[in-house]
């Protein structure tokens, strides 16, 4: 796969390989397209991978260590709105 995507993407673009998202041993990896291939073989990824590959996450990989991106509040038991109100204390 990453042969075909090198024909369409810079071989700089960032991929985001997320291991199991939502589960307790979640892992993201956020590497360059040249370097996705060797990432999956060599952490053993076969199932419940998840691969994003977008010049848009240049941003994140611009500023922040691979794995350690902003992350989503949606589910954090914080985390408030319309249909879930902040619990009265």
């Amino acid at each position: 796969a990453q042969a075909q995507l090198l024909l369409h993407y810079e071989a700089d673009t960032p991929v985001a390989i997320c291991y199991r998202l939502g589960w307790p041993d979640e892992q993201i990896w956020l590497v360059p397209l040249a370097d996705m291939a060797a990432v999956t073989h060599a952490s053993d990824l076969i199932r419940t991978t998840l691969y994003v590959i977008s010049p848009a996450l240049r941003e994140i990989a611009g500023n922040a260590a691979p794995g350690h991106g902003p992350r989503s509040r949606l589910y954090s038991p914080d985390h408030t709105h319309l249909f879930r109100p902040k619990p009265q204390e």
